[in-house]
């Protein structure tokens, strides 16, 4: 179903801002049963822990930009285990360090 993974983003988010994200409240969330969800975003070439990740990414970058809090209140928000493995996770997706980015966010 063309959609599926744009509309999975907008229900991702606060389901990541609000809890641990997982999948059965992403799929309770826009309407669909889990394994529903997860056949259609295979659909859209896509896994939910690729959508998930995407979104983590986007929300850590946001808080990193746009607020002072420290990467251990980040990575608890994103539902992540420890702040090891946020910042792990982060340099995987950008390169850098959570915050070796945010200084560099802070020179622009």
């Amino acid at each position: 179903m063309p959609g599926t993974p744009a509309i999975s983003r907008i229900a991702l988010r606060p389901v990541l801002l609000n809890g641990p994200p997982l999948l059965g409240a992403v799929a309770a969330e826009v309407g669909l049963h889990p394994r529903t969800l997860r056949r259609r975003l295979a659909d859209e070439g896509t896994t939910f822990e690729a959508l998930r990740d995407e979104m983590r990414f986007t929300i850590a970058k946001e808080f990193l930009a746009m607020t002072d809090l420290p990467m251990g209140e980040i990575s608890a928000a994103l539902g992540f285990a420890s702040p090891g493995v946020f910042s792990e996770a982060f340099r995987k997706w950008s390169g850098a360090t959570p915050g070796q980015w945010r200084r560099g966010m802070q020179s622009v």
